[in-house]
């Protein structure tokens, strides 16, 4: 699933060191208000922002995930890859309590900062993972804590 959006940087919400502060916004409404407010806050002032199916879309596609996979509790970032000097591409593992869903963000660095330019998740991690991160033949950049520990019960 993909999607166009675009969030202003917030100082107030934690940051992973390096992580567009976009990305990190978005993830920590998503683990506060839920999948929907996750998708709002993604899409805000986005040209797609009231674009009713695309947000009823994503939504849903998130909240399936949920259904199967228990309630969202935390992530990781995997990776992050420049594109360019402007661009930016990092990939995500959602933490549910049965499961992980696989997110890569692009990200562009317009003159306002960091917005997201699209995205895809899937729970199959060969459909978003790069196959370096697989095959251990290239870094795993920006390794950060998620908001729980995934070995510690919930």
């Amino acid at each position: 699933m993909s999607l166009l959006g675009l969030l202003p940087v917030t100082q107030a919400l934690a940051q992973t060191k390096g992580v567009p502060p976009v990305i990190q916004a978005g993830l920590d409404v998503y683990l506060g208000q839920g999948a929907a407010a996750a998708v709002k806050a993604w899409l805000k002032d986005s040209p797609v922002e009231r674009d009713a199916p695309l947000i009823s879309n994503t939504t849903a596609g998130l909240l399936k995930t949920e259904s199967s996979y228990g309630r969202f509790v935390g992530h990781e970032v995997l990776q992050s890859a420049r594109v360019g000097s402007r661009a930016e591409r990092t990939y995500v593992m959602l933490f549910f309590e049965r499961g992980p869903l696989y997110v890569s963000f692009d990200t562009y660095r317009s003159s306002k900062g960091w917005i997201v330019t699209g995205f895809s998740f899937n729970t199959s991690p060969d459909a978003i993972l790069p196959r370096s991160q697989f095959e251990g033949t290239g870094p795993r950049v920006l390794p950060a804590p998620d908001r729980r520990d995934p070995d510690q019960p919930l």
